[in-house]
This record gives structure tokens, sequence and C-alpha cells, in this order.
């Protein structure tokens, strides 16, 4: 027997960008390649929202994203998270 499920999860994601990075720059050049944006907050939402879906470690237009640790800053990361569950539901369908 076959069952779907529909979860839906909260997660609170804290974003951290490279301390020093050029913030228009970077607003400009994920703008030219991706989808417009105007303010950093815009990067650091679109950073959470692909984090919290794919828990990747790659967000495109971002660059490497890692999690962190406490580990400090590696050479080629863009950004560090921290992901936390607040709440978790489901219902079979």
């Amino acid at each position: 027997m076959t069952y779907e499920v529909e979860v839906r999860t909260v997660h609170t994601v804290k974003v951290q960008f490279r301390p020093g990075i050029d913030e228009e720059e970077m607003i400009k050049e994920f703008s030219d390649s991706i989808f417009r944006v105007d303010y950093i907050e815009d990067l650091v939402k679109f950073t959470a929202e692909q984090v919290a879906r794919y828990g990747s470690h790659f967000c495109e237009g971002i660059g490497r994203v890692e999690y962190d640790h406490g580990q400090g800053w590696e050479d080629g990361v863009e950004a560090m998270f921290v992901l936390e569950t607040d709440d978790v539901d489901s219902e079979i369908m």
C-alpha cells in the first residue's frame, strides 16, 4: 500500500555572508544572472529559502554555503548558515 503524506515544516535559518563582502557587487551579479534584487535582505531571504528547501551547500547565484559549526571561514565559502526546525506537522492524504 502507498501513502501520501503532506508534511509542513517551519524552520528558522540564520544566514551570514562572508565578512567584508561587497554587498553592492553581490546584488549586481545576482541580478544580472538569476533575477533582479534590490537589497541584501533579498539575497539573505533567497539563501535561507534555498537552504530550507534543499539543505544544499551550493546556492545558485550565491556560491558555496556551509553549515556554521564555528569553524571559521574556509576558502570559497560565501555564506554560512544555521538551520533549526521549529515545528513539523503531517497529515495522511
